[in-house]
């Protein structure tokens, strides 16, 4: 069974509820101890075995989310530009060969080993 967790931090605690049990709340210190301590309170509660449960858990940090929304944007952001450098760092090292550059002169030009040189006159 799939059950669904909030988890929400007060002080030392994560504190644990499920809509789906009635009177499954409960809390762990950790993250790692989310899924045991669930399992266990629902199989006490159900007479299910803890194997029965799937635990999902969703994070209620309403401070912290603004943060990872961002951090996540940006990681996209650097993953794009990434791209976008990694095909103009192919396109310079093409212009170069058409020139008849050697590929240990494009290496040196686009500051990488020669062997990268090659990749990307390759590629």
């Amino acid at each position: 069974m799939k059950l669904e967790v909030t988890a929400s931090r007060d002080g030392r605690f994560w504190y644990l509820e499920s809509t789906q049990i009635d009177g499954l709340t409960t809390q762990a210190r950790t993250v790692a101890e989310i899924p045991e301590m669930v399992r266990d309170l629902a199989a006490m509660i159900t007479g299910r075995p803890e194997s029965d449960f799937d635990v999902e858990v969703t994070f209620d940090t309403p401070e912290v989310a603004a943060h990872l929304r961002e951090a996540r944007e940006l990681a996209a952001r650097s993953d794009e530009l990434k791209a976008a450098s990694a095909k103009e760092r192919h396109e310079a090292a093409m212009v170069l060969k058409r020139q008849g550059v050697t590929v240990r002169d494009i290496g040196a030009v686009l500051g990488v080993s020669h062997q990268r040189a090659q990749q990307l006159v390759t590629h």
